[in-house]
């Protein structure tokens, strides 16, 4: 019984401290734009996508980590454990250094500014520290040390805010740059301290190379995930500047949000079901792991995405105002994230089919349709509104086509069955889509404070998706919702 209330209480720190986290996560999404200029926003969001893409530099070895160490030390194969910590170490931490080196490289070779100068050489010393961290972070959380891990989580979270707010305050995007490096600098000291790195075994290629073998496909599908979300910002920063982007890169601030919440109620229903897939049959596992999901996400984010399309116009206006021009994009995008949030929900199945690198192929088709897509509505001089138009379509696409792939798994259910299980997340949207143009009508011409408006917006387009959640589902599905989330805070 003292083993399990431990566990609980573990488990219940860990999960407070990531919630904290999130919290900190928003406010320093809100700093940034607040106290930085479009233009410095922009340069910001577009330079963080180096260091976003070099954290994958272990190649997967850090993903097969996560779950050989617990295995080997099970079995107390010691040996073996330290094989693969310092293999994963020394491999990702070599690549890491190479990437640093073509950054800097670029940084002194290219025609660039001093401010975008220094966000490089910031950039490359941050890709080291990231690499010790995650490392350092990784290790901890195959030790399943909740009590180190939860207070790794606060400490990082109060530390980025503290520094951000200051820093970016009195250095502007020096100041960003600083703040980002001295939190990582900060939290791989404390962890050294705590819990020093210690590296027994030598660096062994054919435990690196099989590490990445188990890895890699996993790491592979994340980073489709990734560029499918920040192709759109890579092609504005070319073509229209960093100005256009730190506009536009108001999307992410509500989109990073939307997509968020349901992602933890989906870990939660999978996490509830896992238990049964051994013992299911597999069209089971299917209704559990895609249908069901798929039904609970359909209901719920039309109830985060009208309030978001509707109050983004106040928010902007009242705390953003320099970022007005990002009000469009982000209400485009917002609609847009309602299959996006759905998409993944196949995330569960392709795994359990081991169809990670297959899966990253057909994303990314789509990738180069989202690409393709913001250039053509750029040139045909839509801008950054086009830019969201076309990555909402690519969600759209993304959804159908992880739809058909998953089916793929399963010929023996027909395409009309298939379809039938499916028909309301397209009648939901589009009564949603209905509902929030109706009601921006007729704000639009009825004379109204957009304050008020706003609000009335948000309070008539609830009541109305209620009533449809209601009448579209007999069982009350809005209900098992509402106790997912009960859950979820229990």
């Amino acid at each position: 019984m003292k083993d399990s209330d431990t566990l609980v209480k573990n488990i219940t720190r860990y999960a407070a401290s990531n919630m904290f986290q999130r919290a900190c996560g928003i406010v320093n999404t809100f700093i940034k734009p607040k106290l930085l200029p479009p233009e410095l926003y922009g340069l910001w969001n577009l330079i963080s996508i180096i260091t976003t893409y070099a954290t994958y530099a272990h190649l997967g070895t850090r993903n097969a980590m996560f779950y050989l160490l617990p295995y080997h030390k099970s079995r107390n194969e010691t040996t073996e454990g330290n094989a693969i910590k310092s293999a994963v170490f020394y491999g990702s931490m070599f690549l890491s250094v190479i990437i640093t080196v073509g950054v800097w490289i670029y940084a002194f070779s290219a025609n660039l500014n001093k401010m975008e100068q220094a966000g490089l050489l910031s950039v490359g010393i941050l890709i080291i520290l990231n690499c010790i961290f995650d490392y350092q972070f990784n290790e901890i959380s195959a030790d399943k040390r909740f009590k180190l891990i939860s207070s790794i989580n606060y400490k990082k979270s109060v530390i980025a805010v503290i520094l951000n707010a200051g820093l970016i305050y009195y250095l502007s995007i020096y100041g960003m740059y600083l703040s980002a490096l001295l939190s990582v600098l900060i939290m791989v000291v404390y962890m050294h301290m705590v819990s020093p790195i210690k590296l027994i075994e030598p660096f062994k290629k054919a435990v690196f190379f099989e590490l990445t073998k188990k890895g890699l496909p996993i790491l592979v599908y994340n980073v489709s995930n990734d560029l499918i979300s920040s192709i759109d910002k890579i092609i504005i920063a070319y073509l229209l500047g960093v100005k256009e982007l730190g506009y536009y890169s108001i999307t992410g601030l509500v989109f990073n949000f939307l997509v968020q919440i349901p992602g933890d109620a989906r870990e939660v229903v999978e996490v509830d079901l896992m238990g049964s897939v051994t013992t299911s049959k597999r069209e089971d596992t299917l209704e559990d792991y895609f249908f069901k999901p798929l039904s609970y996400t359909s209901h719920f984010m039309p109830f985060l995405l009208g309030p978001s399309f509707f109050l983004i116009v106040p928010f902007i206006h009242l705390v953003l105002p320099k970022y007005i021009q990002g009000i469009v994009p982000t209400q485009i995008v917002t609609i847009g994230s309602y299959f996006f949030a759905l998409a993944f929900i196949a995330r569960g199945i392709i795994i359990s089919h081991n169809k990670q690198f297959h899966a990253s192929i057909v994303i990314s088709a789509v990738l180069v349709f989202n690409g393709l897509a913001a250039v053509s509505f750029i040139k045909m001089g839509y801008g950054t509104v086009g830019v969201a138009c076309g990555s909402s379509l690519s969600f759209f696409i993304l959804f159908v086509a992880l739809y058909i792939f998953v089916r793929s798994f399963y010929s023996n259910i027909s395409f009309f069955s298939w379809f039938i299980k499916i028909r309301d997340v397209f009648i939901l949207f589009l009564i949603m889509v209905f509902v929030i143009a109706a009601l921006a009508y007729i704000s639009s011409i009825v004379p109204v404070n957009k304050y008020i408006s706003a609000a009335l917006s948000t309070v008539l387009y609830c009541l109305a998706m209620y009533g449809v959640s209601a009448w579209m589902s007999p069982d009350f599905i809005h209900q098992k919702i509402v106790n997912l989330i009960r859950r979820r805070r229990g």
